[in-house]
């Protein structure tokens, strides 16, 4: 199999921040839809100023052309308000949208881990590169893996709700393989591990400073992993290794 390189993942990111913006925007088609009628009509009274006299047309026209004008605008602020009163109690209530984070998990951590991959291929076959070039690469891929533990961790008090064990219900509910996220982890402590190993005859003062940040990520990486198996030791589920063999 071919190896994947740098270019490719940007790609890839590229087509799912694309896909992002593809459904942020029709998350606006209500309110297009409403731009557009409110055209409409503004276009319609206007044809009928010249077609009509509207000095003597009946109550029943001035009625029907302000109902037609204000009703879908109030029913579609209705739903909006409806949406964010709703979206208001379920926080309140502590729920929160469980596809929102199964997304992030699947089109950002996925995709920032394989962007500090490809960093960490290029680092170790630039044999001939300056030290200057081969930090440029450590601390971006650092930076890349960073941001796939700072997103990780930001799910600790709802991995339970997120992941899962039983394949029937991550079919059914559409959430994560608890396996994918062991496996995950698993690829971030090594890469941050390659990443240090390939640089430790190196130093500067760049890189002392981006080992100060990673030893934060980590540790957070490290309390999202004591509160997982907490957890599954409760509910007699498969706790995690870093080690799996």
């Amino acid at each position: 199999m071919n190896r994947v390189n740098f270019s490719d993942w940007q790609e890839m990111a590229l087509k799912k921040d694309i896909e992002q913006i593809k459904k942020k925007l029709t998350s606006q088609e209500p309110v297009l839809f409403s731009l557009c009628w409110e055209l409409v009509l503004a276009l319609g009274s206007i044809i009928a100023d010249h077609l009509f006299d509207t000095e003597n047309a009946p109550e029943w026209i001035w009625f029907t052309v302000i109902a037609l004008a204000v009703i879908p605008a109030a029913v579609i602020l209705g739903v909006v308000v409806g949406k964010w009163i709703c979206s208001i109690v379920s926080v309140k209530k502590g729920k929160f949208n469980v596809k929102d984070s199964v997304d992030i998990f699947d089109n950002q951590i996925s995709y920032w881990v394989m962007l500090s991959n490809a960093y960490t291929d290029m680092l170790l076959e630039d044999i001939n590169g300056t030290n200057s070039e081969k930090e440029f690469l450590y601390r971006e891929g650092c930076y890349y893996n960073n941001k796939s533990m700072q997103a990780i961790y930001a799910m600790k008090s709802n991995f339970d709700k997120i992941f899962s064990m039983d394949p029937q219900k991550v079919k059914e509910d559409s959430l994560v393989d608890m396996e994918r996220l062991f496996n995950i982890l698993r690829v971030m402590k090594e890469q941050q591990d390659r990443l240090d190993a390939t640089i430790s005859e190196i130093s500067s003062e760049g890189i002392k400073r981006q080992r100060e940040l990673n030893e934060k990520y980590m540790d957070d990486l490290m309390k999202f992993v004591k509160d997982l198996n907490e957890s599954n030791e409760k509910s007699r589920i498969k706790t995690f290794k870093w080690d799996e063999n």
